[in-house]
């Protein structure tokens, strides 16, 4: 704003007069200069602006549509979307037909290490005097992460690949089930509240293995429970088939981990699932029935006999030494004869046991020993023994123990692979009743009704005579 001024002027004549004009004037463009001045101060301010030196290669005129480009304050410049207000202080570029993660990256958009090797070019070719030296037009993502990797610091991270999504859905769910047996066994508590007593006593660990909450439970939440919290595996599964058969049409089988146990029937799936967690139960922990009986009050003779008949089984590791001669003397079935059968039910009819028998002789020379080594699928066990037969058992035995991580010992097995004990069998071929009896009762008897007229004639000719 303008300053106003006020000035008294005397004037006078002859050459007084003149002296006052000179002096008006003088004044008078003092203060004209000092106006301009306060004009000028408030019409602008000198300030100076900091902005880069880009080289001659570079052009704004390949920037994608929406994008302008800014000058910072901080000298360097920025592009901005003017329809986003999205901004970048790297100059963005059009991708295109090309890969999001693997494509070419283009140096010029990648401001400093873009100046930097301007300039590493520029010294080259100076010192050399040569026009070969070229700054690269794109980078690949190696050489990308090499320039970052000075500043940044880079993690592995472990990624799964699938070939179809069927295959990564089965993937996910397993591993939220992982998770949340995790979740379990972490909120669990290791203790539970409940005692299993038997008529006379208190079972010992050493018998009991395991404590499990009986209370308000069916065997399928038994099984579940026991699986997660004791096996720690949440890989297990209940298959239902159905069956020609008018009382039980349903057939469940338990799968732990790729492995059949417990097999039921019933005459609906929940029946058939529970039958057959009960059985996978008896197999798993070999004291269940006893459980289950002295909480009903019950007796049964048949748990009783089966109990009774594979009680010295139930405290013989899988691989004990002295199973064989055990199962010789009792007419059970041998490790070798079940292993067969492991393998018919779990692997099919067509697979194969390779089965490979190695001499080996100690430092003396004198004894010799065989290395036995058997091979199914992708399991493998390997033994040491003295002759072939024994070692074809004992390796038998140490087959069916990695098959069969979650058993320990070998009545177990008995009662999932013995000859005698009872399995069903839904591919048994079924044999057409034969009914030759019942045909000839439904047919009259022409020799006898023969024999009733003759002597029925007979005896009328004796009385009227």
């Amino acid at each position: 704003m303008a300053v106003a001024t006020k000035s008294n002027w005397k004037f006078g004549s002859g050459s007084d007069s003149n002296d006052g004009d000179d002096e008006y004037d003088t004044q008078l463009q003092t203060e004209a200069e000092h106006f301009n001045e306060i004009i000028i101060k408030q019409e602008y301010s000198e300030e100076i602006e900091i902005t880069t030196e880009l080289t001659e290669t570079y052009s704004d005129d390949d920037l994608p549509g929406g994008w302008e480009k800014i000058d910072h304050d901080s000298g360097m410049p920025l592009y901005i979307n003017t329809e986003t207000r999205v901004c970048s202080f790297s100059k963005p570029y059009f991708l295109g037909i090309d890969s999001l993660k693997n494509h070419e990256i283009p140096v010029e958009n990648v401001p400093c290490l873009n100046q930097k090797l301007n300039n590493e070019t520029n010294t080259a070719s100076t010192s050399t005097d040569s026009t070969s030296n070229k700054c690269p037009v794109t980078l690949s993502h190696e050489e990308y992460r090499n320039y970052c990797s000075k500043v940044f610091k880079f993690r592995n991270i472990k990624c799964y690949k699938f070939n179809s999504w069927v295959k990564r859905r089965e993937y996910i769910k397993k591993l939220k089930a992982n998770l949340k047996t995790k979740d379990l066994q972490q909120t669990t508590s290791s203790t539970s509240d409940c005692v299993v007593k038997s008529e006379d006593k208190i079972f010992s660990m050493d018998d009991l293995q395991h404590f499990i909450n009986l209370r308000s439970k069916n065997f399928i939440g038994l099984l579940v429970e026991y699986l997660q919290r004791e096996l720690k595996t949440s890989n297990y599964s209940f298959e239902i088939k159905e069956l020609e058969h008018s009382k039980y049409p349903y057939l469940s089988t338990v799968v732990i981990d790729g492995i059949q146990y417990g097999v039921g029937t019933g005459s609906t799936k929940k029946q058939a699932k529970t039958d057959s967690a009960r059985a996978t139960l008896h197999i798993l922990l070999p004291y269940f029935k006893h459980f289950q009986t002295n909480k009903n009050h019950q007796a049964n003779n048949k748990i009783k006999e089966d109990l009774e008949k594979y009680k010295i089984f139930d405290i013989l590791k899988i691989t004990d030494s002295r199973i064989l001669d055990i199962c010789v003397q009792s007419t059970e079935s041998t490790p070798y004869e079940m292993l067969k059968l492991c393998i018919k039910r779990n692997f099919g009819e067509n697979s194969n046991l390779l089965y490979e028998m190695e001499q080996i002789h100690c430092g003396s020379g004198t004894d010799s020993y065989y290395r036995c080594t058997m091979t199914v699928s992708k399991y493998s066990a390997t033994v040491i023994c003295k002759d072939k037969l024994g070692g074809r058992q004992k390796g038998a035995q140490a087959l069916l123990k990695v098959l069969h991580p979650h058993v320990q010992f070998f009545g177990s097995l008995l009662r999932l692979y013995s000859h005698q004990h009872f399995e069903y069998n839904e591919n048994k071929p079924i044999k057409p009743k034969t009914f030759e009896t019942d045909k000839y009762r439904s047919r009259p008897d022409v020799n006898l009704l023969k024999t009733l007229r003759k002597n029925m004639l007979k005896l009328e000719l004796e009385t009227n005579e």
